[in-house]
């Protein structure tokens, strides 16, 4: 069964990945990782009202603060990449 969920989890993930590719993002990041980044870096004004908006729907879609999870998680991945193959430190 949990190998199941893992798989289903992955597979909800390289979706994700692909809708964000297609609308303008990386395929490295998820869609809901792309709108925490651009709803908390943009400099105010219209594009970044559009990006604070998504993000709250998505925030409501799933959970509260389900966009900074995601950002938080991607990074700790990141990370933890980073320091396997050798391109960080752990200090």
């Amino acid at each position: 069964m949990l190998k199941v969920k893992t798989l289903l989890f992955k597979a909800l993930i390289s979706i994700d990945r692909m809708f964000n590719l297609f609308t303008g993002g990386v395929f490295q990041e998820t869609f809901s990782t792309r709108c925490y980044i651009n709803a908390q870096m943009k400099p105010p004004g219209k594009v970044k009202s559009v990006w604070v908006k998504i993000e709250k729907l998505i925030d409501w879609m799933f959970w509260e603060y389900h966009c900074k999870y995601s950002f938080e998680f991607e990074m700790r991945l990141k990370r933890e990449w980073a320091i396997k193959y050798g391109v960080l430190n752990e200090n």
